[in-house]
């Protein structure tokens, strides 16, 4: 089983990003750019509704839905999209179901890789961007994609809430960063057009609200029967990934993240029967699993330092690289359409030494240290790297400005 399941997660990392670049991108192996994390900002300070990584000015990942406009009008399968002056509404509803087929195994991928999974609840409701009332879970740290989720029952026994994040691959990260910033926007935009919605702040939705427990079964259930012989159900695949992490990681790929593996898993259905009997819906549970400022004081440097060795265990057992160093990729093109002087990775050691030296020093996100600041959680450096700048918060003024 677990040469099996090393190779099971790299051939799903492989199809997707074939589907990704070749389905939705309309872009050839050779025209294949990385977007480089190493350099991207993130700042949790900025609350304001519509806020992520990628909507921050300076990481030059905004707006990217032109580029994709302009992308599909010169490639012949794209120009499908649009006949006549007017949106062909069959081609724009195949290349969205080309989207929710990669948003499967993205989903999947991003739940076998990142660690110990989380709940079917938990993955599924993540946020890339903040919301009305619950701000993001998808933020860069440290040059990793990271999914930062909170395990809500244990808040009533501890008295504050178990903030936990899981740093996913190179490969994997890239799939995620790639979609969110490219793919999305255009997703979204479609959708609106032909089918009159599509405005989402989850990763994973559709018309009625995050996806469900029961989508996420029947993907690893396909997926797994498809490549390791065997039906897994979400529940199935947990206890699978458990045991093996502890052979093959340590007794603290169980005990580091949440001590719960005796617990029962929710039920796998898209509504909560007793939050919808009390008038409220898969929104009202979705929200338990969200993460805002009073939790972000909780992802501590211990946080850090404990999740993402584990983490990055874990993808040296499936045979998956966790950063772009450790991919050998320095030569390959790296954002190619970012901003002008953000399109290439220079490749003298002095400056990739300056470059890693400024991330561990702030993690990658420069509101993780004001944020603790001003929570009084931390003060000065620490293990992590983290510096508490003196620089006033810019809460609710949009990145960039």
């Amino acid at each position: 089983m677990p040469s099996n399941l090393a190779a099971f997660a790299s051939g799903a990392s492989h199809i997707s990003e074939d589907k990704l670049w070749a389905e939705l991108l309309w872009t050839r192996s050779d025209d294949r750019f990385d977007i480089p994390l190493e350099k991207l900002e993130d700042d949790v300070t900025f609350t304001k509704r519509g806020v992520s990584f990628v909507t921050n000015r300076s990481n030059g990942l905004a707006d990217k839905r032109e580029w994709m406009l302009a992308r599909a009008f010169a490639h012949p399968d794209g120009k499908k999209l649009h006949r006549g002056g007017s949106w062909a509404k069959v081609a724009v509803q195949k290349y969205l179901r080309e989207v929710d087929r990669f948003r499967e195994l993205l989903l999947f991928c991003v739940h076998v890789t990142g660690g110990q999974p989380a709940r079917g609840s938990e993955i599924t409701t993540i946020r890339f961007r903040n919301g009305f009332l619950q701000d993001r879970n998808v933020f860069v740290i440290q040059g990793h994609m990271v999914i930062v989720t909170r395990y809500h029952k244990s808040q009533s026994q501890f008295d504050e809430p178990k903030v936990i994040p899981r740093f996913l691959p190179w490969k994997v990260g890239q799939l995620l960063a790639v979609y969110l910033a490219y793919v999305q926007p255009l997703q979204e935009y479609l959708s609106e057009q032909v089918r009159g919605f599509g405005f989402s702040d989850y990763v994973w939705s559709n018309e009625y609200g995050p996806w469900g427990t029961d989508r996420l079964t029947r993907i690893i259930t396909r997926e797994t029967e498809g490549r390791l012989g065997a039906q897994l159900t979400t529940l199935d695949y947990r206890h699978v990934a458990i045991s093996l992490g502890r052979e093959m990681v340590g007794d603290q790929f169980a005990r580091g993240y949440i001590e719960e593996t005796s617990e029962i898993e929710e039920a796998e259905v898209e509504e909560d029967g007793l939050e919808v009997s009390a008038g409220g819906g898969g929104e009202i549970g979705a929200n338990r699993y969200g993460v805002s400022l009073d939790v972000i004081k909780h992802l501590s440097s211990r946080s850090i330092d404990t999740f993402r060795p584990m983490s990055m265990q874990w993808h040296v057992f499936l045979g998956l690289v966790s950063s772009r160093q450790a991919a050998g990729a320095a030569g390959q093109k790296r954002g190619a359409h970012l901003r002008s002087g953000s399109s290439s990775v220079s490749g003298e050691q002095q400056q990739e030494d300056r470059r890693m030296a400024l991330m561990r020093q702030n993690n990658g996100i420069h509101g993780w240290a004001r944020t603790l600041e001003r929570s009084g959680h931390v003060g000065g450096a620490n293990s992590s790297g983290w510096h508490v700048s003196s620089k006033p918060s810019h809460r609710g003024s949009s990145p960039g400005s």
